[in-house]
């Protein structure tokens, strides 16, 4: 088979996804994962090239190029299949140097399916680390990802990393679902990049600095540095999407003065900025500053009282070995006839047949004397104009403090 520019491929067609494969080089092997496509048409043009296209078949590198035909988050058994089996025959080791790469959920699959080649290196934008409603209850993108089966293989991307030589991750850190993802990665092999003020259209910016070719090339061929980064990242100043990103997050704080600011820096730089508002007082009625102050004065109290919900929120870390050790401290004799080891895993054991119960159970109450009872529900919600389920687990203690 042939693209369009006349280089020849060969296709694996799977459930859900095209693998092209192109030999050119045996020093490096990219395999890029397609983000979410959009467009019916982009899904079933078999002959299109991959994420990342003319330029890196350009660069003369091997590639693998992972095309889906459905918005599934590679969440499929016969991709997992697939890849079992190049890893299983040796395919990636044909290869000097393998390079996972990807934006949004291709980032996704590049963290996810890295796993397969230790040593690898990835690159991921703005991706998702995974779309489990237990590791990222706060997503409220993605229902067609949210609805696949995030269990077995894979789901989470955040262990599929550690073995990799280096990932590069690139990111808004002022885009708070994307950085809640990028919040989940705790391997020290990540290199964190930050875009601010991009939004989640990362690849898209450093495309219209002229600058995507020159950053994957540096990440590919290991010259990316932060400081080469930082040269990149300064250039999305040139861009009015730019300004106007941090005016509305200044204008959505109530920030009005500084919002101006930015309006004036943009003005001098060339742009002009939208604004749905109108603060000036020259061109303000009376009646139309009482009604935005008192829509300010609301916007305030609603965040304090929100600040004061957050004030009262605990996030508690729970290790295994700690509670153990706790237990032994209170109650030496308790443990005494088995090692460390065979009390953790014994705990660890009756805690996962406990959330096997839960898991098991779509709606009812599940009582534990003189422990507690946990309640499970289905609750229906909207989410991007659809009906969806959401399931929800309560706990209610009988502990007592003593």
């Amino acid at each position: 088979m042939k693209y369009a520019n006349g280089i020849e491929f060969t296709q694996q067609s799977l459930d859900s996804a095209y693998i092209d494969f192109v030999r050119q080089s045996t020093d490096i092997l990219l395999v890029t994962f397609d983000p979410m496509p959009k467009a019916a048409v982009n899904r079933i043009n078999n002959l299109r090239i991959g994420w990342g296209g003319e330029f890196v078949l350009e660069q003369g590198y091997s590639c693998l190029f992972v095309k889906p035909t459905k918005k599934n988050w590679y969440r499929d058994l016969s991709l997992f299949e697939h890849f079992d089996f190049l890893k299983r025959t040796d395919f990636f080791g044909q290869f000097k140097k393998v390079v996972f790469a990807g934006s949004s959920m291709g980032g996704y699959g590049a963290l996810a399916f890295s796993s397969l080649v230790p040593g690898s290196t990835v690159i991921a934008l703005n991706p998702q680390v995974s779309l489990s409603f237990d590791l990222a209850p706060w997503e409220t993108r993605y229902a067609g990802g949210r609805a696949q089966n995030w269990t077995g293989q894979y789901c989470d991307a955040s262990l599929e990393i550690v073995h990799a030589k280096c990932v590069f991750v690139v990111y808004d850190p002022f885009f708070k679902l994307d950085a809640l993802h990028i919040s989940l990665l705790h391997s020290p092999n990540v290199e964190f990049l930050k875009l601010p003020f991009v939004g989640h259209k990362t690849a898209l910016w450093l495309q219209r600095t002229g600058m995507l070719k020159e950053f994957m090339k540096s990440a590919i061929e290991g010259n990316l540095t932060q400081e080469r980064f930082k040269i990149i990242a300064d250039k999305r100043k040139n861009n009015k999407h730019y300004y106007q990103t941090i005016y509305n997050v200044l204008l959505a704080k109530g920030k009005i003065k500084s919002a101006a600011l930015v309006s004036a820096k943009a003005a001098a730089a060339g742009f002009s900025i939208k604004s749905s508002h109108n603060h000036t007082e020259t061109k303000s009625t009376g009646a139309q500053k009482s009604d935005y102050l008192s829509k300010k004065l609301r916007k305030k109290g609603k965040r304090a009282n929100t600040e004061r919900k957050r004030a009262t929120r605990q996030l508690v870390d729970l290790d295994l070995a700690d509670i153990i050790a706790d237990i032994k401290s209170q109650n030496p004799r308790l443990c005494s006839d088995t090692n460390e080891n065979e009390t953790t895993r014994f705990v660890h054991m009756a805690l996962a047949e406990i959330a096997k119960t839960v898991g098991e159970i779509q709606e009812g109450i599940i009582k534990m004397p003189g422990f507690g009872n946990f309640r499970v529900r289905q609750l229906k919600r909207k989410k991007a104009g659809e009906k969806i389920t959401v399931r929800r687990v309560l706990f209610s203690t009988h502990l007592t403090k003593k």
